[in-house]
């Protein structure tokens, strides 16, 4: 095993024990060097030491913890291993610029540390400052994107079977990305590694459910906390898609009352009455999609002060154009105000919906 995979076993372990005791004989077995000798080579190669290192990446774990929980603050101080309030709250104000309790706005900048990853040739990854308001709202919409979307969907809907299948496969698919990275295949940046690492698991027993649960309960709670009242009235649109001889949907009735509990994606523009130019990205592949496929159309109308995020506010991290437009909207109660026949041969009935309220944030 080369030196940088050893140091990143460390890191790996170091992650793992944030919110508990760090044994130096460990890391020594792990780095196969004495205690003194890693740490003088981790000195020399990111110019900090390692108590440093775990002291920026515990302050930055406590303010996500400050920033998406109601925990105690003297309690989140235990969890990182600082046993005086005092001294947490001394730490917290000179790496952060502000006291814990200052930190419980969303509104406040605080500092995030990243945690280091090193490359085959020794080189680093990741571990500068940067600012942020919760836990990376970016990284979180990133990956509920496109991986985990349906764990996040299930654990809202109680779903828990369905749940442990969506985790199986996101670990592939994180092993598979991780995987081609270090065969030089592919390119990651520094949150996709992190990320991908964090969902890694030997075999999903009691404690890798725990950290898949942990996960989606911050990204939920990054994604809630992030809706914005709209300014104006939005009509939103949702595919159903599905054969009619096999599906009895939309089995909707006017004035229905429907709670939606998953945070659901919807498009300002209705996806499946539009084809794709020749020259766009899977034209053919999603043309083909839309001669074959019958579905429903679900036509939400969101109004004045209704909870939404609109993901083109985060462009940079969709980085794909088929994403722009679309819209995030929380668990919610609607009332069917219509149901209706549409022009498209495809389309075999259109729900008209309203918007009535945001139900309560789960997990809170």
């Amino acid at each position: 095993m080369n030196f940088s995979k050893r140091m990143n076993m460390v890191l790996d372990y170091i992650e793992d024990n944030l919110d508990g005791k760090i044994d130096d004989d460990r890391i020594a077995v792990l780095s196969a060097n004495s205690k003194g000798m890693f740490q003088r080579v981790f000195t020399m190669i990111t110019d900090m030491t390692l108590s440093e290192y775990i002291r920026k990446r515990r302050l930055t774990q406590a303010a996500v913890d400050i920033q998406n929980t109601n925990a105690k603050i003297i309690d989140i101080a235990v969890k990182y291993e600082y046993n005086s309030a005092e001294y947490f709250a001394s730490a917290f104000k000179s790496f952060h610029g502000v006291t814990p309790s200052e930190a419980r706005s969303r509104d406040t900048q605080l500092q995030s540390f990243q945690r280091l990853v090193f490359n085959p040739n020794l080189t680093i990854a990741g571990g500068n400052n940067m600012q942020y308001r919760t836990i990376s709202l970016e990284e979180t919409l990133y990956f509920w994107l496109r991986s985990d979307y349906h764990i996040l969907g299930n654990l809202l809907r109680g779903k828990m079977d369905n749940l442990w299948k969506s985790a199986e496969i996101s670990k592939e698919n994180g092993k598979w990305m991780l995987n081609a990275f270090e065969e030089g295949k592919l390119t990651l940046d520094e949150k996709e590694i992190v990320r991908y690492k964090n969902r890694q698991y030997e075999k999903l027993d009691d404690e890798a459910k725990a950290n898949v649960i942990k996960i989606a309960k911050i990204d939920i709670a990054n994604i809630l906390g992030a809706m914005k009242p709209t300014k104006k009235e939005m009509l939103l649109y949702r595919t159903a898609k599905g054969d009619i001889k096999y599906h009895n949907y939309p089995n909707y009735a006017v004035e229905d009352i429907v709670e939606f509990k998953h945070i659901s994606s919807t498009a300002t523009a209705p996806f499946m009455e539009k084809k794709f130019e020749p020259d766009a990205p899977f034209a053919d592949e999603l043309n083909a999609q839309i001669e074959r496929d019958e579905f429903y159309r679900f036509e939400i109308t969101v109004p004045e002060n209704g909870s939404i995020l609109e993901l083109e506010d985060y462009e940079f991290y969709t980085k794909d154009w088929w994403e722009k437009g679309e819209v995030l909207l929380p668990p919610m109660k609607c009332r069917v105000k219509n149901l209706r026949t549409s022009d498209n041969e495809k389309c075999k009935g259109i729900v008209e919906f309203e918007y009535l309220e945001r139900l309560p944030d789960p997990f809170s």
